[in-house]
């Protein structure tokens, strides 16, 4: 939230019971514009004894001022980019595990992509 770090995930759940995390962040907002920007990681691996499913974030964030409540939620004006920092082609650590071998070079990452005022006209929509 406006650059702050506030929480590492995921809500694990299973496809049939959703679970989340509700978090209050009341601290990180600040008058004015305020940016919340989430880093989103799936492998893209594909799994040999589970169901095929696709990733996917939901997000709801409720604000009340002056007795009003207002609600923003991920929708299509949500806008992503892939993050080139992270090599999409490394291998799976094996075939039995739902995880890869994590190949990152933060050189590539963009700077200031979470905080207010960086310029995402040229993301598409997610």
């Amino acid at each position: 939230m406006n650059g702050s770090f506030v929480q590492r995930g995921p809500a694990r759940s299973a496809a049939h019971h959703q679970s989340y995390d509700a978090l209050d962040i009341t601290r990180f907002m600040r008058p004015g514009t305020n940016a919340l920007a989430i880093r989103f990681h799936h492998t893209g691996v594909a799994r040999p004894y589970h169901e095929q499913t696709r990733p996917g974030l939901l997000v709801q964030l409720e604000m009340v001022h002056d007795g009003k409540t207002s609600i923003l939620g991920t929708d299509r004006q949500w806008k992503m980019m892939r993050d080139p920092s992270w090599d999409s082609e490394s291998p799976r650590i094996n075939r039995w595990h739902d995880a890869s071998v994590d190949i990152v070079d933060l050189r590539q990452r963009p700077d200031d992509w979470s905080r207010p005022g960086f310029d995402d006209r040229l993301w598409p929509a997610a």
